[in-house]
């Protein structure tokens, strides 16, 4: 993430306010609510110049109706805004999932492709996982200097590790919404852990990871029987 984005953690809650946001047409406030500001912010100087400001955005909000505009209405602008790296700008779209943006699927294709047209017959692909050398977190959202972005060409040679490339991309592929990733597989274990991530290789060849998720399947199919349908999504 840039450096500019110091935190994006959405918390909701199942509570009657949190559900009237939600609803396009809603009108009633239950409880009185404010945006609260950081400590770190309050100790600044020119904290109180801010804080007026801050009395500003929250009446606004609450002169609001319906509740689902309160937000837009508090920040003054639109209230999706997102850093799209290689840009290295910040762009502001009206929704999430942005509009104008069509759903684009690929698949799997043999000997490690990645494609937009339907794969033919083939053997399925093999991974071995060794409890004794676990499968490395590498780059990603952690808690530690080595997140963010990270060279992936070292895990993507693990014989626990699949990966799938489409050809030399042409042009310029922006990559924007939501991302996900159904993969059929099956082990010799009752139980699987399956991780997906998307990555940049750039021309040097090297791979950088963009976004990643990963699900745990408590009953996952053995040898002999349906593959099982994992669904990650990593965004």
């Amino acid at each position: 993430m840039p450096s500019e984005v110091k935190a994006m953690i959405p918390h909701v809650t199942e509570s009657a306010l949190t559900l009237e946001f939600l609803r396009p047409d809603g009108l009633t406030l239950e409880t009185p609510f404010s945006w609260g500001v950081l400590v770190a912010g309050q100790e600044r100087r020119g904290a109180m110049l801010r804080a007026l400001a801050q009395a500003r955005r929250t009446r606004r909000a609450l002169d609001t109706l319906p509740l689902g505009q309160a937000d837009v209405a508090a920040i003054g602008r639109a209230p999706v805004r997102l850093f799209v790296m290689g840009e290295e700008a910040w762009r502001d779209f009206p929704s999430w999932p942005p509009p104008g943006y069509q759903p684009q699927r690929f698949h799997l294709q043999p000997g490690g492709g990645l494609s937009t047209e339907l794969p033919g017959e083939s053997p399925p692909d093999r991974y071995r996982y060794d409890p004794a050398d676990p499968t490395p977190a590498i780059g990603g959202v952690l808690m530690s200097r080595s997140g963010g972005r990270a060279d992936n060409t070292r895990l993507e040679a693990r014989p626990d590790v699949l990966s799938y490339t489409t050809a030399r991309l042409d042009r310029d592929v922006e990559v924007v919404g939501e991302v996900s990733a159904e993969i059929w597989f099956r082990s010799s274990l009752r139980h699987a852990d399956v991780f997906a991530r998307l990555c940049d290789v750039d021309p040097d060849g090297c791979s950088r990871n963009v976004t990643r998720s990963g699900s745990r399947y408590p009953a996952a199919r053995s040898r002999g029987t349906p593959a099982t349908s994992a669904t990650a999504n990593l965004c």
